[in-house]
């Protein structure tokens, strides 16, 4: 659902103005963003639908001319709800990740649609909030499945930060060490920073769509900039 429904409206927002600039992915326009989407798309319904772990089994999928964008992003919009609708989360399919299944996809792809949906509408000046369900999921998948991949790029002594959505009852903490960082659920009795903002607003910050002043944080902000300013998500 959240893949069909963000990929449509996302679809809408960049038809006929893929010349226009994407201030949330630097030095991309319109074009690019469908490009990057499409092939992402029809890239993973490959993927879901070749059952196997093998990451060779699939290549990349290879955006077609300007003109032609349009409808095949769309195509892979239809193609990636209906494959992942209707595979098994257990069945195997490549990831990058340690979870090497469809059910990664079926979360992974929200997520991606989600993001770059907002890209979408924002470069139109129309963004609208992800939903805060979804969006909470997302604040979840970035700390809990992409963190510990760049954990050792985040280093301080045995500093922590609470992220703490104002809609949703989940809360997150990020403990930064020497040996780099990790995240739980649950919020920290007292961290160093406390960062508060809808579900939508907090997904956005940590995929550097927003920034730290449009939030609220209580404690020390320099710790969650180091954070911030150490991930490389895009």
């Amino acid at each position: 659902m959240h893949v069909r429904n963000g990929g449509a409206a996302f679809a809408d927002a960049v038809r006929g103005r893929f010349e226009i600039p994407v201030p949330s992915c630097p030095e991309w326009t319109v074009a690019d963003l469908v490009a990057h989407t499409g092939r992402v798309h029809h890239t993973v319904a490959a993927r879901v639908r070749a059952g196997t772990t093998d990451a060779s089994a699939v290549t990349l999928a290879v955006p077609p001319a300007v003109d032609e964008l349009q409808a095949w992003f769309e195509s892979g919009v239809a193609e990636l709800a209906a494959t992942l609708a209707a595979a098994d989360p257990a069945q195997p399919a490549w990831s990058w990740s340690g979870d090497l299944t469809a059910g990664f996809w079926q979360r992974r792809m929200a997520q991606e649609t989600a993001v770059h949906r907002w890209d979408a509408e924002n470069a139109i000046g129309l963004a609208r909030p992800i939903d805060p369900e979804l969006a909470a999921d997302g604040v979840d998948e970035l700390l809990m499945v992409f963190l510990p991949f760049d954990a050792s790029n985040l280093t301080a002594d045995g500093r922590s930060i609470v992220f703490e959505p104002t809609d949703d009852d989940a809360r997150w903490t990020v403990q930064i060490t020497m040996n780099g960082s990790k995240a739980s659920r649950g919020a920290e009795v007292s961290p160093a920073a406390t960062v508060r903002g809808t579900a939508s607003e907090l997904d956005l910050l940590l995929w550097g769509r927003r920034t730290l002043p449009d939030l609220d944080v209580e404690g020390d902000p320099v710790v969650a900039e180091g954070f911030l300013g150490a991930l490389d998500l895009t």
